[in-house]
């Protein structure tokens, strides 16, 4: 809880008497930014192809088509759309340390997410029950 009459500098004064180090001191070396990107580029990879061969296996094979296996791909359907349009803009978020200026970037990317997020758990909730 911060008090009253603390300003920013006293509370930077006590992240650094708490962890030994102030967060603007240390700058993240360059290798790290690297190191996110391909990280983010094979999680974007390996869940396009994951999740298209699920659909393309419901939709192509007339005995997977039953009620489990298409909440299963509608399921894959939302998680493409988050491995393709969600994860690019975190990636560059996480690999660059800073965000566009513009705050509707902020916002629209929020919006994706958490509509993303309450599909999953629509879709999950179906299918377990």
């Amino acid at each position: 809880m911060e008090k009253s009459g603390s300003t920013p500098s006293d509370n930077a004064w006590m992240v650094t008497s708490v962890t030994g180090f102030s967060p603007t001191d240390t700058p993240t070396p360059e290798f790290v930014h690297e190191v996110f990107a391909i990280v983010f580029g094979l999680i974007v990879l390996l869940g396009f192809v994951g999740n298209m061969s699920v659909m393309v296996i419901v939709v192509a094979d007339w005995r997977m088509r039953n009620a489990a296996n298409t909440l299963l791909a509608s399921l894959a359907l939302v998680d493409l759309l988050f491995c393709t349009i969600c994860l690019p803009f975190i990636a560059v978020a996480y690999s660059t340390e800073k965000l566009p200026s513009d705050h509707t970037w902020c916002k629209v990317s929020h919006l994706r997410i958490s509509v993303n997020t309450f599909i999953k758990l629509c879709s999950e909730t179906l299918l377990l029950s």
